[in-house]
């Protein structure tokens, strides 16, 4: 499958929607088409890759999974490009889409702050990438993970 993500238009509708629509955010995705008017909101990366992995989730602020979430998401993209992988776009589609049950599980939305830091970006430094709900399991430092134990790393 090619990799999707949304449209400009169709994020800015997310987060210009993100106050009056937070309440929305603990149901399926199905109220994602009402919100694009009818205009296409999903488009296709030349990116190919696998279906999606099942990611795990204990539960609100159960961090016990998040290695092994990074290492499925990071596995999963292993061959995206940082440039690509700094694209809002592509994270705000991964976590309202495939991975909005992991989402709604172990980031639940209370208010506007709580979209814009884990479904959306909030601001538009590298802290961004680290506080969104799948970006950061990319972004992650698998180093310590993927590591033999007894192997320093240097650097």
């Amino acid at each position: 499958m090619k990799l999707p993500f949304f449209s400009r238009k169709f994020l800015e509708a997310l987060r210009s929607g993100a106050s009056s629509g937070a309440s929305r955010y603990g149901a399926e995705s199905d109220w994602l088409a009402s919100l694009s008017s009818g205009q296409p909101y999903i488009h296709e990366s030349s990116y190919i890759v696998d279906p999606p992995p099942q990611l795990f989730s204990m539960g609100i602020k159960d961090s016990k999974n998040d290695a092994e979430n990074a290492i499925r998401v990071h596995t999963w993209l292993k061959d995206l490009p940082p440039s690509t992988a700094m694209e809002e776009r592509l994270w705000a589609y991964l976590a309202h889409v495939p991975f909005s049950g992991y989402m709604r599980s172990r980031w639940p939305v209370k208010n506007e702050g709580e979209v814009l830091r884990r479904y959306l970006f909030e601001g538009s430094s590298f802290g961004a990438l680290a506080r969104h709900g799948i970006a950061r399991l990319w972004w992650a430092d698998l180093t310590p993970v993927l590591v033999p134990s007894g192997l320093r790393v240097c650097g």
